[in-house]
């Protein structure tokens, strides 16, 4: 059996012509990204969403020096380190055919890359994101299909501290427009 998705109460193998051809990619894994996190930066995020809950944004003073250590991250900080992610697979290539060395490019024109979403998971987290830590995502691509003349990306993305803590689960998904892509 394929690929299998479910749209709308029914269930589409994604492994059929035109998507079959790019599921070489599943489980691709992207490069690691790493990012130190610091407390002034979640709270301009925080303000710039309009969260303003002092969880987020009322940073207490010691001695009169900000103490960013009792703040929260706002549950969709992690945008600031894993929608970059979808980058990574601008050098993604196909295997070699035959006698040529290098296999073509799954995406042949950058510009053509929308970002479509993303969302976070902490269900399993084991810790909460901090202040002064320093942040590992990895992942794999979980699906790739093609669908209305575009090629549509989905990455799994997990968040580590550098104790190999996990901190969050996100999925980011992308197109690539018609013109953008190997076909």
């Amino acid at each position: 059996m394929g690929v299998l998705t479910e749209v709308k109460g029914k269930i589409l193998d994604r492994t059929d012509s035109p998507s079959k051809k790019y599921q070489v990619f599943v489980g691709h894994e992207v490069n690691k990204s790493i990012f130190r996190v610091k407390g002034a930066h979640m709270v301009d995020f925080a303000q710039a969403l309009g969260a303003l809950s002092p969880k987020y944004v009322d940073v207490p003073e010691t001695d009169g020096k900000k103490d960013y250590s009792k703040i929260q991250a706002f549950f969709s900080y992690p945008n600031c380190f894993v929608v970059d992610m979808m980058w990574d697979a601008m050098s993604w290539c196909f295997p070699p055919e035959g006698e040529i060395s290098e296999g073509k490019l799954l995406i042949i024109v950058p510009s053509k890359i929308l970002h479509v979403g993303q969302s976070y998971s902490y269900k399993h987290a084991e810790i909460e994101i901090r202040h002064g830590q320093k942040l590992y995502t990895t992942g794999r691509c979980k699906e790739i299909y093609v669908k209305n003349s575009q090629l549509w990306i989905r990455l799994h993305l997990d968040t580590h501290t550098k104790e190999n803590k996990l901190v969050v689960q996100s999925e980011v998904q992308f197109i690539v427009r018609e013109g953008g892509f190997t076909l």
